[in-house]
């Protein structure tokens, strides 16, 4: 299942990286690297659409269950 939840945020983000910034795009491979931190601050980021992420609260909600799921744990 969890396969399954990474494989559908992939897809969801592939859409929008070609507005990000180079810098967003560099924070959000380090986020799916794992860094914990930084997924936080692109799940927010996306929500918002602040610090070169576009504006995409569907991702975000992803983002952020991916968080719950890792913290359970």
């Amino acid at each position: 299942m969890k396969k399954l939840m990474l494989a559908m945020l992939c897809s969801m983000l592939s859409l929008s990286v070609f507005a990000m910034t180079d810098e967003a795009k560099n924070e959000l491979t380090k986020a799916l690297r794992g860094d914990y931190q930084t997924l936080r601050n692109v799940a927010y980021s996306m929500k918002s659409g602040i610090r070169g992420h576009d504006k995409n609260p569907i991702t975000a909600c992803a983002l952020r269950k991916i968080i719950g799921a890792v913290l359970d744990n």
